[in-house]
């Protein structure tokens, strides 16, 4: 499944992303949830910490997310907390058009 975001993420909005796609991950037989994040105009680190949370907690659960895509205000904030290197980003999230270099998951 893919989800994609839009707009601003911080505190507040990462805890009802985080709630509707629990919603949607868990009743289904949803295995793999691709997140793209490439439509993020507005990026704070504690709405990335809240995402990791998810991501967290989804993979205990036995749902294997993804973050395919980052737009350049992502970047900027990962670049700042080697906590978030952690995040499930994908090559082609991290790849030579984002000019990211941070470790690949």
């Amino acid at each position: 499944m893919l989800v994609s975001l839009t707009g601003e993420l911080d505190v507040q909005t990462s805890l009802a992303i985080r709630e509707a796609i629990i919603r949607i991950a868990l009743p289904r037989t949803t295995r793999y949830l691709l997140l793209d994040l490439s439509g993020l105009t507005y990026c704070a680190t504690g709405g990335l910490y809240s995402l990791l949370g998810m991501t967290d907690a989804l993979e205990v659960v036995g749902v294997s997310v993804q973050i395919v895509r980052i737009s350049t205000a992502v970047q900027a904030v990962v670049r700042t907390s080697e906590q978030l290197t952690r995040l499930p980003l994908t090559a082609a999230a991290t790849g030579p058009d984002t000019g990211a270099s941070w470790p690949h998951h």
